[in-house]
């Protein structure tokens, strides 16, 4: 197995690691994306992009830990973090985790929905029920057909009473730092994918009524470090009348735990959608357009630390299509957001005076100044893969940095 990183530590003054690498494919070299990066016995970690790349410092004191990698489906990666210095390339290669012909069996659809039902008794044993503070990193990507029109990104912190929980009465969210590049929509309507729609995904998998009489099940199964998982596939039956999600929903076999789930809307139930009829400003002039949901994917991982699970990071990614009449306007809005936690407190915590979710005009535009120091050092998701698309659509006059700054003062 090849395995190349790219290490660096700043001097004795700035007492912190910075860890920045790429994951990829031992098989295809293709991109591993949604992978787990953490501190080995810590809440202290990130996850790979889209395009396989991650970024994570940590303070210096944990220089003798060792660093894990791991993602379903792959051969998991224990590595020192102080081993990893010297080392100048940023290439890290996974081994897909092929199972022996005896772990893999044939299974009925009752046998899925038996596992599916036996993992939700278990729920609320996995996921704790005491007061849970966590810092996350949220980012949302706009683009408009194949173009980036904006960047945003924002740190908050996210106390709540109870984890195993979703009422939003019981959190408090509290905005950190954000930054939002200008915005070069070439219309006049406003896309956001608020971040607290990413939020109540802290508890896993919310069913929907009659999900076990609507849906189709299959199941596989695979592996996620030395566990063996089971993978249930969900499929809406052809006659369900609604919006519905078909994916995938993984459950570790010791234990039956939740650890994570893929999912999109099914084509034959994005026209479920209600569509809107809204007027832009398009080449100068007022026009009405309808605006139709083509694409829905989401995702989420959940982590284990002290014998229960969290949430380690949450994706949503949706496209619009905006028509008219005519045929003169075809336009695809794309948004892709993540919402990931990189540190955590459990039990013992400081209660917060206000509660409830963030609005998301305290995002965009942001409330305070942009602070470069701050996000010069700050990299939980990396994205120098994708940072040559980004300048060749975003810095059309202006650096980023100037487009943040300039943001401000709107």
């Amino acid at each position: 197995m090849a395995i190349l990183l790219c290490v660096s530590q700043l001097a004795n003054t700035q007492p912190f690691i910075e860890i920045n690498g790429e994951l990829l494919n031992y098989e295809d070299s293709t991109a591993i994306t949604g992978a787990h990066i953490y501190l080995e016995n810590t809440n202290l970690g990130t996850i790979t992009n889209m395009d396989g790349v991650f970024g994570l410092t940590v303070a210096s004191e944990f220089a003798t830990y060792q660093v894990r990698i791991s993602c379903i489906g792959y051969k998991s990666l224990l590595m020192d973090l102080n081993s990893l210095e010297n080392i100048k390339q940023s290439i890290i290669y996974l081994e897909p985790n092929v199972l022996l012909l005896e772990e893999v069996v044939v299974c009925s659809k009752d046998m899925s929905k038996e596992i599916l039902k036996g993992a939700l008794k278990k729920m609320q044993d996995h996921y704790i029920s005491v007061p849970v503070k966590m810092k996350t990193f949220y980012r949302e990507l706009l683009k408009q057909d194949s173009n980036y029109v904006r960047l945003t990104d924002a740190v908050m912190g996210i106390y709540q009473d109870n984890f195993y929980g979703n009422d939003i009465n019981n959190r408090s969210v509290k905005l950190i730092e954000s930054r939002v590049s200008n915005d070069m929509l070439q219309n006049n309507m406003s896309y956001e994918m608020s971040p607290s729609r990413l939020i109540n995904r802290l508890r896993p998998l919310n069913f929907p009524p009659n999900f076990f009489e609507d849906y189709d099940f299959q199941m596989n199964i695979t592996s996620v470090d030395t566990s063996i998982v089971y993978a249930v596939s969900t499929k809406p039956k052809d006659d369900l009348q609604k919006t519905a999600l078909e994916g995938t929903i993984y459950i570790r076999k010791c234990d039956s735990a939740f650890i994570g789930y893929d999912a999109k809307v099914s084509k034959r139930h994005l026209k479920y959608f209600p569509e809107r009829k809204i007027h832009i400003k398009y080449k100068g002039r007022k026009k009405k357009v309808k605006v139709s949901v083509v694409k829905e994917l989401s995702s989420s991982r959940y982590f284990e630390y002290q014998g229960h699970w969290y949430l380690r990071n949450t994706s949503l990614n949706r496209t619009h299509k905006l028509s008219s009449s005519d045929g003169s306007i075809q336009i695809l809005i794309n948004m892709d957001a993540q919402l990931v936690v990189y540190d955590l407190q459990v039990g013992d915590t400081t209660k917060p005076r206000k509660r409830g979710n963030i609005n998301y005009n305290k995002i965009i535009p942001p409330t305070k100044p942009y602070n470069q120091e701050f996000w010069n050092s700050f990299n939980v998701l990396d994205y120098t893969v994708v940072e040559k698309e980004i300048k060749n659509s975003l810095e059309k006059n202006r650096t980023l940095n100037e487009q943040f700054i300039e943001n401000d003062k709107h």
